[in-house]
């Protein structure tokens, strides 16, 4: 998987590997590309300033599960 981040004019590109880990921080923009042959599987993780407990759409079956 190739993953490019640009911001301010700079471009950055970098290819991932299984396993790998990339963070990218808010305000840069970023694309990712599969350069295989196969599915890719990604894991995305968005983070806020201030701790948020996750909302789910009623039509989620994670929705109404309430935290103890």
């Amino acid at each position: 998987m190739t993953c490019t981040l640009e911001k301010d004019g700079e471009r950055v590109e970098r290819t991932l590997g299984p396993r790998d880990a990339i963070s990218v921080p808010a305000g840069v923009a970023r694309s990712e590309r599969n350069d295989g042959n196969e599915d890719a599987l990604m894991l995305v993780i968005v983070g806020a300033g201030k701790l948020q407990l996750p909302t789910y759409p009623e039509n989620s079956p994670m929705y109404g599960v309430k935290r103890d």
